[in-house]
């Protein structure tokens, strides 16, 4: 199991680097989909940024492969907790209380519900952060040498403090607030077409520029889903190619999200009436699971959209999901995936999962 993603992810882990451990493991499931250790990490990974629906189906899978792990039970216990399923989750603590009568986390979690198991309580303490008590940490490592390094750079931060004249301090921007040469289209003679051509969209030059504009600032602002359409309507545009170019460049600038980060959902209606603006864009959606077929490397269904209380159904869409996950037909689901245009006039787009979550109908 010392592969290099693998132990590249257990360092992370054990650095708290969450986001990083769930971008190198998520990719591998099909890999890995028979160790407990990769179904761990991922798991605690996604509880602590939050994302509990991700975190129920890789801690559970974990338990699955190793039922009797502390650790796992906890994790699960906090899930159900957060779910308000305080029933399962006393059931869990007892458990993990049967092969470790002290440990604190079960003992701390009874001792909560004993004191309050108001459904309010239980989201007040579940949404502050509080939620971190009951579940295990990983234990951080910290060698002597970096100690050392960090008293001395610590050191040499206080002298300077000291000697340099009293200044605000440059704070270095994150990678989402730096510049990009894609963004400045300054340099290009002709922002379009010479010719007139059919596109969807039809902009002069100054609405270009506005449309980089506005690019720039969601880039800045971390709102990458909005790039995306922006680009999609420069290439759907009259733009001329060396606009276009820049505007393609900027793609692989994006980060793909998580349920814990994901910002800007589209709504089923809008991607359906111009799926082309959309591609390449991420959604959420909730529905019901029809038509699963498990392959050997992808798992595939139909997300009837919206359809997750059996009540109203706004469209089906194809799901493909690249990794392995169990998914219960019966209950509702939640997709985070990207827009992928199929060319089939009936069928014109179909979803790329990147993370998946089910729940209870009453949960809704």
């Amino acid at each position: 199991m010392a592969t290099k993603p693998f132990s590249k992810a257990a360092k992370f882990f054990r650095q708290r680097h969450y986001e990083q451990v769930i971008r190198l493991l998520e990719p591998q499931v099909f890999r890995f989909r028979e160790s407990f250790n990769f179904y761990y990490l991922l798991g605690f990974s996604c509880l602590h940024m939050g994302d509990f629906g991700s975190a129920y189906t890789y801690l559970k899978r974990g338990h699955d492969i190793k039922p009797t792990d502390i650790e796992t039970l906890l994790g699960l216990a906090s899930v159900h907790l957060k779910r308000q399923e305080t029933a399962k989750a006393i059931e869990l603590w007892l458990e993990v209380l049967d092969s470790d009568r002290k440990n604190q986390y079960a003992l701390r979690g009874l001792r909560l519900l004993k004191k309050n198991s108001d459904p309010e309580f239980i989201i007040d303490y579940t949404e502050s952060g509080k939620l971190e008590r009951l579940i295990p940490q990983p234990a951080r490592t910290f060698p002597l040498y970096r100690l050392l390094l960090a008293i001395l750079l610590a050191g040499v931060v206080a002298v300077l403090l000291l000697v340099a004249p009293f200044s605000p301090l440059r704070i270095t921007k994150s990678v989402s607030e730096t510049y990009l040469p894609a963004l400045d289209i300054g340099d290009i003679p002709k922002l379009t077409e010479v010719e007139k051509s059919n596109h969807p969209f039809s902009f002069s030059e100054m609405e270009i520029q506005e449309l980089f504009e506005s690019m720039g600032r969601y880039f800045r602002a971390g709102r990458d889903n909005m790039v995306r359409r922006e680009i999609n309507r420069i290439l759907l545009s009259n733009a001329s190619e060396p606009v276009r170019e820049k505007a393609r460049f900027l793609i692989a600038s994006l980060k793909a999200p998580s349920f814990s980060n994901f910002k800007d959902n589209f709504a089923y209606r809008e991607v359906i009436k111009e799926p082309a603006l959309y591609a390449g864009c991420h959604v959420a959606w909730k529905g019901a699971v029809s038509n699963l077929q498990i392959g050997e490397h992808a798992i595939q269904f139909d997300l009837l959209v919206g359809y997750e209380t059996g009540r109203v159904l706004e469209g089906q869409v194809p799901v493909t999901l690249p990794f392995s996950v169990r998914i219960d037909p019966e209950l509702p689901i939640e997709v985070l995936g990207s827009v992928a245009l199929t060319g089939n006039q009936d069928i014109p787009f179909s979803l790329t999962a990147l993370s998946v979550h089910q729940f209870l109908k009453e949960q809704q």
